[in-house]
């Protein structure tokens, strides 16, 4: 099986992977099997963690058009500003996302196309795999969408969204940071309106990263709660295989081995050969 891709993983763009260090993958997604979807806060892309600082705008309209707004209808815009303001700073602590690591297909030669898949990025090993010290947890991406909005919509959070995030350098567009006039002044909740202004530029305020993330090739779970504590959602039955890294000392490998049978997935390792990851076979040594 070395130097091929295992029947597990394909085919091409059916799977979903998420890099984790050995201690989350031993104490946390494994052993339990779930996984966690953190604050939009947390995130590590600056464009996305930042507070939601939100705007009125249409002011300058109203005026031109002659509407202008008496004592009370002001200071009731006014009031509803300031607690969309408060909502809006703190929403990127409610939005929780699951990220994941997407098969991508691009012009390379046969001999390196193996780099095209989710599970062969030497960075996301580094940054996220514990520095070649962790695992890659494989799961089929329809099984995996089913469980997670099946469990989400159970638990009375919605049905969640879920894409491939878009790259693209410079600010957030300014029509996802502005509450038209007449929104603020309708009779509805202002948690509604803010609700419904983040539902319509989901896209950009969630699903869209600076070009220098492109690598990543992310695909992304998310939701918004009622408070700022993660969300761990079951995959049980959606993990087709744990890929480990090339580092992983030979100690864990028993346990990682005793999850991966107890869940019924494949344990595969990969190492790197000549630049170009390969898969050898992962025997876990016989108890003395």
């Amino acid at each position: 099986m070395a130097g091929e891709i295992p029947d597990v993983l394909e085919p091409f763009g059916s799977c979903l992977y998420h890099y984790t260090t050995l201690e989350k993958a031993l104490e946390a997604i494994l052993p339990y099997w779930t996984i966690r979807m953190s604050p939009c806060s947390k995130m590590r892309d600056p464009r996305e963690s930042g507070a939601l600082l939100l705007t009125v705008s249409g002011f300058e309209e109203a005026r031109a058009a002659g509407a202008e707004l008496d004592d009370e209808t002001f200071r009731s815009v006014i009031g509803r500003s300031g607690e969309l303001f408060r909502l809006g700073h703190g929403i990127k602590d409610l939005v929780k996302i699951l990220s994941l690591t997407a098969d991508h297909r691009s012009p390379r030669a046969s001999t390196t196309e193996i780099l095209d898949r989710g599970f062969a990025h030497p960075r996301l090993w580094e940054q996220y795999g514990g520095a070649h010290r962790g695992v890659c947890i494989c799961f089929g991406r329809e099984a995996l969408r089913k469980a997670v909005t099946d469990s989400l919509q159970r638990r009375g959070f919605g049905k969640p969204f879920y894409d491939d995030v878009k790259y693209r350098d410079g600010a957030i567009a300014s029509e996802a940071l502005e509450i038209r006039l007449e929104d603020v002044q309708s009779d509805g909740e202002i948690q509604g309106v803010l609700d419904a202004h983040i539902q319509k530029h989901r896209g950009e305020l969630f699903f869209t990263k600076l070009l220098d993330w492109e690598t990543e090739r992310e695909f992304r779970f998310v939701i918004t709660s009622n408070d700022v504590e993660p969300v761990d959602v079951p995959i049980h039955n959606t993990v087709r295989a744990v890929i480990l890294g090339q580092d992983v000392p030979s100690v864990y490998r028993p346990a990682l081995a005793a999850l991966c049978d107890e869940g019924s997935v494949e344990m595969l390792e990969v190492r790197w050969t000549h630049g170009i990851p390969r898969f050898e076979d992962t025997m876990p040594p016989a108890p003395a």
